[in-house]
């Protein structure tokens, strides 16, 4: 049986119901449950307790503080779930920062007086990514739809390596936030590697974490790609000046050689969603554009 009333906590799961044919079955959303632009018309359940508007040194020192004093960064409507009555919840367990917790999600739906079902998203790796999928549409009820998205999705990835077998692959790292400095982990590894590039300063599967400034200027990447999570290209240029001004950046081969490249994050790579595939393919065009072609200014855009 199909769930028929569906909230989406988490942008891409969102993305994950449009894929599988579930937008009619969306009642509710996370704020920034952005894509594709016709969910935008869907209630908002969840909002975060700080304003995005601040600079990067701010967001990250409120979130710190929220955390610190065991007050979620997420506020969750109660009484507008409450009158949704929806049959499922799609959250997370993966990052406190991101989206609502599965924790927090269960203690707002006791609100509800009927059986509403919590589904936590975990992924690690591209591949439990599409387990999501598997699992989303497991749990609504429609387990044979995600067999053909996820081949088509997997299509397109294993088109991508063939045709840079034999060519170098450059180092990388992709940086998560600014100020702070944070790189980017979790499945970002499989990406650059399907890509056909080498993530520096991030193991397969392991977290994002934060680094000195310095361990970037030693590492001396090949390519560095600027993805703010939350951020897309034109509030990442906002702050490249924190990154201008510090010590060694003009001698670290990737300024040298023009190959700093803005991208989307919030699109491509910090969401856990389809279009990660996407994201990928950009990364592709970026390392080896004799191969793929350059990047639409959209997608990626060099630092100059």
């Amino acid at each position: 049986m199909i769930k028929s009333r569906i909230v989406s906590l988490l942008p891409s799961a969102t993305e994950i119901l449009y894929l599988l044919g579930l937008q009619d079955n969306i009642i509710g959303r996370s704020h920034d449950s952005d894509f594709p632009a016709e969910v935008l018309k869907k209630k908002i359940v969840s909002a975060p307790n700080i304003e995005e508007s601040l600079s990067s040194l701010q967001i990250d020192e409120a979130v710190k503080n929220l955390i610190h004093r065991g007050t979620s960064v997420f506020h969750i409507d109660q009484k507008r779930l409450a009158r949704m009555k929806p049959d499922m919840i799609l959250t997370q367990e993966l990052c406190p920062v991101c989206a609502p917790t599965v924790t927090e999600v269960k203690k707002a739906a006791r609100v509800l007086d009927y059986k509403t079902r919590v589904v936590s998203l975990e992924p690690h790796s591209i591949e439990d990514v599409f387990e999501n999928i598997n699992l989303i549409a497991k749990e609504a009820g429609i387990p044979d739809r995600a067999r053909s998205v996820i081949e088509r999705l997997r299509y397109r990835l294993d088109n991508i390596p063939p045709r840079h077998k034999n060519v170098r692959k450059p180092t990388v790292i992709v940086v998560e936030w600014l100020n702070p400095v944070m790189i980017s982990g979790h499945w970002v590894n499989d990406m650059v590697k399907i890509a056909g590039g080498n993530l520096l300063l991030s193991e397969p599967g392991a977290k994002s974490r934060y680094v000195d400034w310095y361990e970037i200027v030693n590492a001396n990447p090949d390519f560095i790609i600027l993805a703010p999570c939350g951020f897309d290209i034109e509030r990442s240029k906002k702050e490249i000046y924190l990154f201008k001004h510090r010590t060694g950046w003009d001698k670290l081969k990737a300024v040298k050689r023009k190959q700093v490249y803005y991208m989307d994050g919030d699109a491509y790579i910090t969401r856990s969603g389809p279009r990660l595939v996407d994201g990928v393919e950009i990364m592709a065009r970026i390392f080896h554009p004799t191969w793929f072609g350059y990047p639409h200014p959209h997608d990626a855009q060099p630092i100059v």
